[in-house]
């Protein structure tokens, strides 16, 4: 039997047919062309349910296991609420002393400005004209280097000079100057922040697959300007300027995320709760337990041409099998195969065409589930399920699969033959002689007419047993 996987269709009359034939059953015509199946719908949103149903198991475990020791951790939790307490007033008074702290020194500060405003100041003096030697800058005291700084500062602020007050807040950072007394310091630190955002994406756009930590950095960072344009730290004027950093670090993470509206509501009141602030360890927690690395991978390589891609990324496919790893393995696959322009060449991957089997019995988990609650489908719904059973129900002696694969795919079709078998009886009749004729050629057009023909079958039957109601 031919591969199931590729079919043949004609360029002169659209009829698809099995690879293996040579010419058009329908035209006769031999000029045709190789083609995957129409059956295969790609659902992005599938695997974000998918993935969260996972998760809520898991929780439900966790719940379970916290319920249980609920009794001797009263106690404890008495203790750790006393000692938080303690704690909280010791962070407020170091907080409060640190504020008086600053507000002191701004005030010494500004005394010695007013003190000095009427003489000459050692950095103007250096400057009187142009045959004296520069300012070196490591050789003024912090007082003198504020002076010298700030007007220059509040010049580039003025012209919205953004690369270079950044490079003057780096500058200060590294030699611990008090970049903190310029009025605009926040300004500067939230540039200082998407500067770090866009050194990750460089690193990214290179080839480089991030590590979790990078992944944690941009979620961070990505919470910590949640309720930006809601925010009292800048001013009108600076919300307009930092407005299309904000926005490309959103668009950028919401990819990589793949959740709704409302569940990045969800998962940033997790990430905060409710406290104001973003609990880093969460951020971390969340990135070594979810696949977000995938969305790494993918746009690491993706101006890659087939050849580089097939370097950088067999070797992760390979450690996903191994390890397991099904659905990672087929969210690599969505996103390369079907998302990128001109597709992977998954099919020359060692397991490629495992991949593409599992991820045909992916595809079909959320009609299974709908036959299961007992509703009733189109009839192009129940085309599909149909089609894909009949593609793959002699998966085992098609000489695709190793017996290793084999044995691994075998739960995966085991749901769609429970639902197909239950559904229609192929040991006789119609269905029978479609089952037998599918090993030979392509029957989609005998699969519409049967199906079509079940279900009018069906509704005459329930027509015939309801009850006739009297005038």
């Amino acid at each position: 039997m031919n591969y199931p996987g590729i079919w043949k269709e004609c360029k002169f009359c659209g009829m698809r047919y099995e690879q293996g034939t040579a010419k058009c059953p329908k035209c006769g015509s031999a000029n045709a062309r190789l083609v995957m199946p129409k059956e295969v719908e790609a659902d992005r949103i599938f695997f974000a349910e998918e993935n969260e149903k996972r998760k809520k198991v898991q929780a439900e475990k966790q719940a379970k296991k916290k319920r249980s020791l609920r009794k001797w951790k009263k106690a404890l939790c008495t203790i750790v609420i006393i000692l938080a307490i303690i704690l909280l007033l010791y962070i407020v008074g170091s907080f409060l002393l640190v504020k008086w702290a600053l507000w002191m020194s701004q005030k010494e500060t500004e005394k010695w400005l007013e003190d000095t405003e009427s003489t000459e100041s050692i950095v103007t003096n250096i400057n009187i004209n142009e045959t004296q030697e520069p300012i070196r800058e490591e050789e003024l005291s912090d007082e003198e280097w504020l002076k010298y700084v700030l007007p220059i500062l509040d010049k580039w602020y003025a012209k919205n000079a953004d690369e270079e007050i950044l490079k003057i807040h780096k500058k200060a950072l590294d030699e611990n100057r008090p970049m903190y007394m310029w009025d605009h310091y926040m300004y500067g630190a939230a540039l200082y922040d998407f500067s770090i955002i866009e050194d990750i994406w460089e690193r990214e756009q290179s080839g480089e697959i991030l590590q979790d930590y990078e992944n944690a950095d941009l979620l961070n960072y990505y919470f910590m300007y949640w309720d930006f344009e809601d925010s009292f730290t800048y001013t009108d004027e600076e919300k307009m300027w930092l407005q299309k950093y904000v926005d490309e670090l959103r668009e950028d993470v919401e990819w990589r995320l793949g959740r709704t509206n409302s569940e990045l509501q969800s998962l940033y009141e997790d990430m905060t709760a409710g406290q104001g602030y973003v609990d880093y360890t969460k951020v971390v927690e969340y990135v070594e337990n979810s696949e977000i690395w995938v969305a790494s991978a993918v746009k690491a390589t993706e101006s890659m041409d087939d050849a580089a891609w097939m370097n950088k990324m067999f070797p992760v496919l390979d450690e996903l099998y191994e390890a397991g790893n099904d659905w990672e393995l087929m969210l690599i696959y969505y996103n390369t195969e079907y998302q990128h322009k001109n597709g992977r060449p998954f099919e020359l991957w060692a397991h490629g065409h495992y991949v593409a089997y599992v991820w045909d019995m992916m595809s079909m988990e959320q009609l299974l589930q709908k036959v299961d609650d007992g509703k009733r489908l189109s009839e192009l719904d129940y085309g599909t399920i149909l089609k894909t059973y009949l593609r793959y129900v002699d998966y085992a002696d098609a000489n695709i699969m190793t017996e290793e694969e084999i044995e691994r795919f075998t739960p995966y079709f085991t749901s769609l033959e429970q639902c197909a078998t239950t559904l229609w009886d192929f040991s006789k009749g119609e269905w029978k002689a479609l089952l037998e004729k599918s090993k030979k050629e392509y029957v989609g057009v005998e699969v519409e007419r049967l199906i079509h023909k079940w279900l009018m079958e069906i509704d005459q039957a329930k027509q015939a047993d309801e009850p006739e109601i009297s005038e």
